[in-house]
Formats: structure tokens, sequence, C-alpha cells
């Protein structure tokens, strides 16, 4: 009986210090994995990464790190991208604040789009704006990058209720993406949202664990637990696994609504536009300014746009272009109804000459080519919405108030930008 005992006693020791071998063994080959990656100047897999742009938040759900530097790498053109986040979780320097006297303040609200992690921040949109409205005024321009990977209108709301109202914008560029419509059904269940104030605060479910400081730490110091619980995420059982139906919730799915009936995202979309008018109300009494503006995705007006790969992975079929105007549409009704500027700027994506080269081929965004036609339609765009502000004001010309930026490739003068109040 002893001896039966002695033996089983035995084989679990045995068979646990097995599998603590093991557990060392896989934690040694991560760091060893890790370090060769950072000697080598090589880009972590997400799964071993530290997350040391993006945080979770009580307040809106997600925001990025205050003070975080970061070289990230640009997987299409292998050169280092610089990323600095100042105190207030924008991307650039630090704001003076008050704002000081003279200044022409423009905060830049959006997602992936407007961050732009892929390009340093001289090639962002945000930066050109800058660029070129500081050429018509003696106003000293400032224009900060508030941009948040997977945001949307309703934590761009809840970041201006908690922190960026108080860098005291003078306008506010909104960019609307429409697949924010995934990103607010992701978010909005979380969200405390008041009938008459609107949304409220946004808590990340991984703050209403009791344990989650604990994980977090262990995480911290061991690269085995970061690794399993990315395994075990959303995310990843979605790559592993997709879903034969997919859905607004999954990213094989983000994109649905350019090939559905209108009925099946209309509400989706309503939900995903509902923070703009709170945020107007908001800017409103701060005697600050509001534009809404939309770009195109590559697959809307270029059979070559995007990568194969990036096409699958977004549920993209190949060589498919999606030139339906109706989302747009829908949005631009939204914006009226509500008494918002709102700007699509398809029409001049359209007219450049090849125009997939203006989107990234290996990620869902803009090229540097692609935020330079961007940064100058905006720019022109506010040049003719504000002229009061500009020491050569253009004056709107007809009923929309919105003729044509003078680009490099202007479009044909019977194509007009949408009408402004």
């Amino acid at each position: 009986m002893f001896r039966s005992l002695f033996r089983t006693t035995k084989h679990i020791l045995l068979a646990a210090l097995l599998l603590a071998g093991v557990v060392c063994a896989l934690e040694v080959g991560l760091r060893v994995r890790r370090f060769r990656a950072a000697v080598q100047g090589e880009a972590l897999p997400e799964s071993l990464a530290p997350d040391t742009l993006v945080q979770p938040s009580y307040d809106t759900f997600v925001t990025l790190r205050p003070h975080a530097r970061v070289e990230a790498v640009n997987d299409e053109t292998a050169r280092p991208v610089p990323i600095r986040i100042n105190s207030f979780g924008c991307r650039g320097a630090e704001p003076v604040i008050p704002k000081p006297t003279g200044t022409y303040r423009v905060l830049c609200l959006g997602d992936d789009t407007t961050f732009a992690r892929e390009l340093p921040e001289h090639e962002t949109y945000t930066e050109l704006v800058r660029a070129q409205l500081q050429e018509r005024t003696e106003l000293t321009v400032e224009v900060l990058n508030a941009g948040l990977p997977d945001g949307c209108p309703l934590t761009s709301l809840l970041r201006l209720r908690n922190d960026l109202l108080a860098l005291q914008p003078d306008l506010v560029l909104l960019h609307f993406d429409l697949s924010d419509l995934t990103d607010d059904h992701r978010i909005r269940r979380h969200a405390r949202i008041d009938s008459k104030l609107g949304p409220l605060s946004a808590t990340h479910p991984r703050l209403n664990q009791a344990t989650a400081e604990a994980w977090e730490r262990l995480e911290d110091e061991f690269l085995l637990v970061r690794y399993l619980r990315y395994s075990t995420s959303e995310e990843c059982l979605e790559d592993v696994w997709p879903s034969p139906q997919p859905t607004l919730a999954t990213e094989s799915g983000k994109y649905l609504w350019l090939s559905q009936e209108s009925s099946k995202w209309q509400q989706p979309l309503e939900y995903a536009w509902s923070p703009v008018p709170f945020m107007r109300d908001l800017l409103a009494g701060s005697y600050a300014e509001l534009l809404v503006a939309t770009c195109p995705k590559a697959w809307q007006i270029s059979p070559n746009g995007g990568s194969r790969e990036l096409r699958k992975r977004l549920g993209i079929p190949d060589g498919a272009v999606y030139d339906s105007r109706e989302p747009v549409a829908a949005v631009q009704q939204l914006a009226a109804a509500d008494g918002i500027r709102f700007l699509d700027t398809t029409r001049w994506f359209e007219a450049e000459p090849s125009p997939e080269r203006l989107f990234g081929r290996n990620y869902d965004g803009l090229s540097a080519e692609g935020h330079a036609l961007y940064g100058a339609i905006l720019a022109e765009f506010v040049f003719r919405a504000f002229p009061e502000n500009w020491s050569a004001p253009v004056n709107p010309s007809g009923p929309t108030g919105g003729a044509v930026p003078q680009l490099t490739n202007p479009l044909p003068d019977d194509r007009t930008a949408v009408p402004i109040r």
C-alpha cells in the first residue's frame, strides 16, 4: 500500500516538475524571441508586444498612454516611425494651456486614419492642414492630432467631455468613418447614456474585474501569461475560427454595410452618428466650430485597392469595387438634419489617377499621398467655410457654399462639395 502511494506521489511530482519545466522553457523561448526582435529591429507580434500605446479607461473605454514614446515600423516601407503621446493623449508635442493669445487651435478627432501610426507626424493630414492654414493667416495655427486607434464618435465625445475641451479648440475636425459602425457596436454596450445629456462614460470590461490589476502585473512579469491572454481573446479566436456569418462585431464583418441593404445598416449608422449632435452642443458652449468629414476606402474606388491578404481579412472580395453612394448619402442626411457641416471627399479621391496609391496596401488606411490629398481638401474647405479667420478669404460660390478646392488636380467645375450651413 505504502509502495503504491509512494509510486503515485513520485509520478505526480515528476509530472509537476515536467510541466514546470515546459512552462519555464516556453517563458524563456518567448523572452529570447522578444530580445532577438529588439536587437534586429523587428516588430513584435501582437501576442508578445506590450501595449505601450493604448490602455483601458474608466471614462472613455480606451485611451492613449500619456507621455508614451514608441518607434513603430511601417511594414510596407520598412522605415521606423516615431510616435510620441502628450499628457492629453494626443499624438505630438505638448500643447500650451491656457491657449496663448493669437493662436488658432484645431483639434482633429477620429480613428486610425487620423492617428496614422504608419506615418511620421509631418506626413499626416493633420500636419498638412496646419501648414496650409498657416500660410493664410497671421495667427499662430496649431492642429492637434487626437486620433484614437479603433475610435469612433462615441469615444471622441467622451474624450472631449473628459479631457480635450480643456485644450480650448477653435475648430474641431471629426473624421467620420463608416467602419465606425463596428467600433460603436463594440463599445456602446459598455457605455452609460443619459437620454438628455447623452453618453456619460464607457468603462473597459477589464477594469470591471476585481482581479484586473493582478492580471496586468502578471502580464508585465510573464510573457506566457500575456501570450495566453491574447490567444484566448475574441480577436484571435475570430482569426482561428471565423464566424460562418460575419457580423458588425467581427473584423471580417467590418464592411458589411458596403454590400448589405440599407435596412440592415441604417440603425447602426444612426447609433454611430448619435454622439455628434451632443458634440456640436458641447462645442457651441465653448464658441468652437465643428466640421465632420469622411474619405473613401480603397475598395470603394479601385479594384486594385488593398492587398489580397488585407481584403480577405476584412471580408472584401478580391477585385471588388463598392461604388454605391447610399451609405455616405445617409450620413449627409443625418448631418443636414442636425445642422452640422459635413464634407464627403470621395469625388476628389476618384478623380486622382491610380487612386489605389492613396491607400495602404497592407493596412486599412491612407498612404502618405492619401493624407496629402485629404489634408489639402480639408484645408481649402476650412478656408471657405470660415473666411473670417484668414488673411486672404475665399468667398464660397453658389448656393452650396462649397466650390472645388484649388488642388493640383482639380475636379471639373460641375462637381462641388456638400452644402454648409
